[in-house]
C-alpha cells in the first residue's frame, strides 16, 4: 500500500494535469470547443477522484520533483505568451451551427476591450492644419496668391454655404446700355470683349487644328505606357500569388504533419489518462477492502 509520502508517477501526472488547467484555461477551452476526447476524459478524471486530485497537489512540491518543477516554469511562461493554436487544416468543427457566430462574438468583445498602446502613424510627419491659411503680409507679398483663393474657400465650406456658380458673362457679346448708346467709350468696352472673344475662338481652333495633327500620336503614347504599367503591375500580382500560394502550400504541410504528431499524442495521452484513471479506481477499490479487513480484523480481536 502506497503512503502519502511515496510520490508516485499517476501523482505527479494527476498534479501537471491540475497545473495545466488551473494556468492555461485557454488551451482547455480550446480542447473543449473542439470536442476534444482527451479533455473530456481529464474533465471526468477530476470529477470522479476530486480526493485523489487534492493529495497529488502538495506531493511533486513536497519531493522536489525536477521534472514537475520544469513544467511548472514552463506552464508559467506560455501563460504570459500569446500561443497561435489555430490549425485550419487540420481543425474541425468550424463549420457547425453557431460556431461562426460565437467567433464574430468574441471578436467584437475583444474589439470593444482593445485599447491601441502603439501610435501606428509615428513615422508619418505631424499634420499641418493651417498649411492653407496665410497672413495679410504673406498676402500683400504676393506669396502664392492661389491660397487665399483656398482659404476662402476653406471657409466657405466650413460655413455650409452653396458653391457659386460659373458666370458665363466674359462669354457673351451686349450691347451697350440704353443710357450708353451714343458713348464711344461704353462701345470701345464691347469693341474690346468682342474682340478678346474672337481670340479666344481662334486659339480653341487652333488647339483643335494641333489636337488633329499631333493628338492621335500623343493618346498611342500615353496608351503604350498605361500597357507598360498594366504588364508591370499583373507580373507583379502574380509573383504575389505565386507566393502566397507557396506560404500555403508549406502552411498545410506543416500542419498536416503536426496534425498527425497531434493525433497520435493525444491517442497517447488519452490512453494513459485513462490507464491512469482505472489504475486510480483500482487503488480506491483496494483501499476500501484493506479498510474493510483491517475492521473486520479487529472486530475479531
Amino acid at each position: 500500500m502506497l503512503t502519502d509520502s511515496q510520490p508516485t508517477t499517476t501523482n505527479n501526472s494527476r498534479c501537471v494535469l491540475l497545473l495545466y488547467l488551473v494556468l492555461c484555461p485557454a488551451a482547455v477551452s480550446r480542447a473543449v470547443s473542439c470536442c476534444c476526447i482527451s479533455c473530456c476524459v481529464l474533465l471526468l478524471y477530476l470529477v470522479l477522484c476530486p480526493a485523489a486530485v487534492s493529495r497529488a497537489v502538495p506531493r511533486p512540491v513536497s519531493c522536489c520533483c525536477a521534472s514537475c518543477c520544469v513544467l511548472l516554469l514552463c506552464l508559467v511562461k506560455m501563460s504570459h505568451d500569446v500561443i497561435v493554436d489555430a490549425l485550419p487544416y487540420i481543425d474541425t468543427g468550424y463549420d457547425e451551427p453557431g460556431v461562426r457566430e460565437a467567433a464574430i462574438a468574441m471578436v467584437e468583445d475583444e474589439k470593444k476591450r482593445y485599447r491601441p498602446t502603439k501610435n501606428y502613424l509615428e513615422h508619418l510627419p505631424q499634420l499641418n492644419l493651417n498649411a492653407f491659411e496665410v497672413s495679410s503680409s504673406q498676402i500683400n507679398n504676393s506669396i502664392d496668391p492661389q491660397t487665399e483663393v483656398m482659404r476662402c474657400e476653406f471657409e466657405r465650406v466650413a460655413a455650409r454655404q452653396p458653391m457659386d456658380t460659373l458666370s458665363m458673362k466674359r462669354y457673351e457679346l451686349p450691347p451697350p446700355p440704353p443710357g450708353k448708346m451714343t458713348d464711344v467709350a461704353a462701345w470701345g468696352e464691347c469693341v474690346d470683349n468682342s474682340m478678346a472673344q474672337l481670340e479666344h475662338q481662334a486659339t480653341r481652333i487652333t488647339n483643335l487644328d494641333l489636337m488633329n495633327e499631333f493628338g492621335s500620336e500623343a493618346w498611342k503614347a500615353h496608351n503604350n505606357i498605361l500597357q507598360h504599367m498594366l504588364t508591370r503591375s499583373q507580373a507583379q500580382l502574380q509573383e504575389y500569388k505565386k507566393e502566397i500560394q507557396e506560404l500555403n502550400w508549406s502552411r498545410k504541410s506543416m500542419q498536416t504533419k503536426a496534425g498527425e504528431e497531434l493525433r497520435h499524442l493525444e491517442t497517447s495521452w488519452v490512453s494513459l489518462v485513462s490507464r491512469n484513471y482505472e489504475i486510480e479506481q483500482a487503488c480506491v477499490l483496494l483501499e476500501a477492502e484493506i479498510a474493510k479487513s483491517e475492521r473486520e480484523k479487529e472486530i475479531q480481536e
